[in-house]
């Protein structure tokens, strides 16, 4: 949580607090300093703590370039935190959606982490020419394995919860893949003009969990399989890739848990959720999920 004057200067922040009462401590003692510093005129320096109020980190000293306003008429500004693709890489959407038992989506009125995803998808172009030389390696209506890299990137993101639970990302999250199982088909339909439409078909098995790296860890607790089968069609046009639909259904089971309950000292009570909010909260699900993948 950051509070910042209306000249954009961070006057505090705080990434975790000792308890549920130090949240309106800290909304308190926020409000002073805004009050105190209202603009960037005096150059206040931001309060850093890493659990308010008592684990506080050195203060770090006021910009003075935050008065010098980006024009955002020209077109090639780009913010900091603005999302860069890769070069040559194709873009595309993800959608993710837990179901019941007749595939009905199920609608809680929230958006939870373990009943909707959406993601971005990226496809890099070695990827793409791997595919297309898959499918010109067989006559039409011939059935041909898609490479492996464009199959990984294509279901990459196929989960749902936290960025922390992609059972494919291994040690990028501090995890350890227990299954990669991806098998993807296509078979190329009768053309239709310029176009080439390629239909694919497969079966994926994902299934990651945390790392058991020692005793200092951060305390995660993770465990997460997606099983699906696939259907869909990408069409082909002048040897480059310009549209794709797939669809997976099947079954996702994941654990995951900040261990909160294990993170204090004897005799010690249980720290809140506030105590340990860069983890989130736990969650508990298994069940029938749906996901959908459309490029552009």
């Amino acid at each position: 949580m950051a509070v910042m004057n209306s000249s954009g200067n961070v006057l505090a922040w705080a990434l975790m607090f000792d308890g549920d009462e130090s949240i309106l401590k800290f909304l308190e003692h926020a409000r002073k300093r805004f009050e105190a510093n209202p603009t960037a005129d005096a150059l206040p320096t931001a309060e850093r703590f890493q659990r308010f109020p008592d684990h506080k980190l050195p203060d770090l000293p006021a910009s003075s370039k935050l008065d010098a306003q980006p024009d955002l008429e020209q077109g090639d500004y780009s913010s900091p935190g603005g999302y860069q693709a890769q070069e040559g890489s194709l873009s595309g959407r993800l959608v993710g959606r837990a179901v019941d038992e007749e595939g009905n989506l199920i609608d809680t009125g929230v958006r939870s982490q373990e009943t909707y995803a959406e993601d971005r998808v990226e496809i890099s172009k070695p990827a793409r020419e791997a595919l297309i030389n898959a499918a010109n390696s067989k006559d039409p209506g011939q059935p041909f394995l898609i490479p492996k890299r464009f199959a990984r990137e294509l279901i990459d993101s196929a989960y749902l919860g936290m960025l922390d639970v992609n059972p494919l990302a291994g040690r990028n999250i501090g995890g350890t893949v227990l299954k990669e199982e991806i098998q993807l088909w296509g078979r190329q339909l009768p053309p239709t003009g310029e176009s080439l439409t390629i239909e694919i078909w497969g079966h994926t098995l994902c299934e990651g969990e945390a790392a058991q790296l020692g005793r200092n860890t951060d305390g995660r607790d993770w465990k997460n399989q997606v099983e699906l089968n696939w259907v869909g069609r990408i069409v082909i046009q002048k040897g480059e890739l310009i549209s794709l639909l797939a669809i997976g259904n099947g079954k996702e089971t994941l654990h995951w848990n900040h261990g909160a309950a294990n993170s204090t000292t004897q005799g010690e009570a249980p720290r809140t959720a506030a105590a340990n909010l860069p983890a989130g909260r736990p969650i508990q699900f298994s069940g029938p999920v749906r996901f959908g993948i459309s490029i552009p």
